[in-house]
């Protein structure tokens, strides 16, 4: 791997354990959605993707992959406990869910 991109707490949270070694250059995306297209310039190779599927920022993950399509993508979703989620953040997760799947499926992703 060549990069790990974090978006949102867990997501990010995630990535920075990473961090602790060399061979892993973390990158965190919190809060905004600012012009990606700097931030990601060198970004390149094999990517793992962090997202949790509940936070609020999780609607953003289309447009951070959009800026790093040139790459092999691997995702790791971390999908919350749903059961305990109320409706609105269950309907963002289950939104964040089905979008990634269906981009898995059509073979945007390596895995």
């Amino acid at each position: 791997m060549d990069t790990i991109i974090g978006l949102g707490q867990a997501g990010c949270n995630i990535a920075d354990v990473f961090s602790q070694y060399k061979q892993y250059n973390a990158e965190e995306y919190e809060k905004r959605c600012p012009d990606m297209k700097s931030f990601f310039k060198n970004v390149k190779g094999e990517v793992l993707f962090v997202v949790g599927g509940s936070g609020g920022i999780s609607g953003t993950a289309l447009r951070v992959l959009e800026h790093i399509k040139h790459c092999e993508i691997n995702v790791l979703y971390i999908q919350p406990d749903v059961d305990l989620l109320p409706e609105r953040k269950k309907a963002l997760e289950r939104s964040t869910y089905y979008i990634l799947q269906e981009y898995a499926r059509s073979g945007v992703f390596k895995k």
